[in-house]
């Protein structure tokens, strides 16, 4: 074997790879994901040249692309804001931060700046944090957006759900976002009944399954 058809065949597994791992980082579908690693690996030259034609929805890229573009200039308003308000504060520091004028400008010079008009408290167990969050819900009278990576179909996870299924009821604008992952262990039956009250149910990086038989 000649050198240059060493280098050719090293050419063409190095694409071949990239491809292969291009396609299991970057198409979120099981099946076609399955099919596309299959014609790479059948037929080496072609294959990857099919599915960047054809395998890659660049049109979502440039939607996505352009988005994030978006965010993140947002977050740069944002930023330049929140230390236009720390510095504001270190220069004239209300009475809750009195005497913590050095650790405000610790957190600007880390890029960690704060804003005012906010509070926060620790909430150190489960105990301390579900009641607060139950009467929270309670409460709303507008929106209710919640999110999970693990919720679980329990005592605690059911209070939750009652009180979802009745604020969406009321006419609250009612979203759940749970981890395919985090959360798999939730029934269909507990979906469902908070589709049927009205809340939107969506689940984040959704799971499948490809299931293949041979005879």
């Amino acid at each position: 074997m000649s050198y240059v058809q060493i280098v050719f065949l090293a050419l063409v597994y190095g694409v071949n790879l990239l491809t292969l791992v291009f396609i299991i980082f970057d198409t979120r579908n099981a099946s076609k994901a399955l099919g596309y690693m299959l014609l790479v690996i059948t037929v080496p030259i072609v294959g990857p040249l099919i599915y960047f034609s054809i395998g890659v929805n660049y049109r979502q890229r440039r939607i996505y692309n352009k988005k994030l573009r978006v965010t993140r200039r947002e977050e740069r308003q944002f930023y330049n804001q929140m230390v236009k308000q720390t510095r504001q504060l270190a220069q004239n520091p209300p009475p809750e931060l009195a005497g913590q004028s050095d650790m405000v400008n610790l957190l600007l010079n880390e890029s960690q700046a704060i804003l005012s008009f906010n509070r926060a408290q620790l909430l150190l167990n489960g105990e301390e944090k579900f009641p607060r969050v139950l009467a929270a819900l309670a409460a709303a009278r507008h929106h209710i957006h919640l999110e999970y990576y693990i919720y679980e179909d329990d005592r605690i996870g059911n209070q939750i759900k009652d009180v979802l299924v009745a604020k969406a009821r009321e006419g609250v604008k009612v979203r759940f976002i749970y981890d395919a992952f985090g959360s798999k262990d939730l029934s269909s039956g507990f979906l469902r009944e908070l589709h049927r009250a009205g809340v939107e149910v969506h689940p984040f990086s959704r799971i499948y399954f490809v299931f293949a038989a041979s005879r």
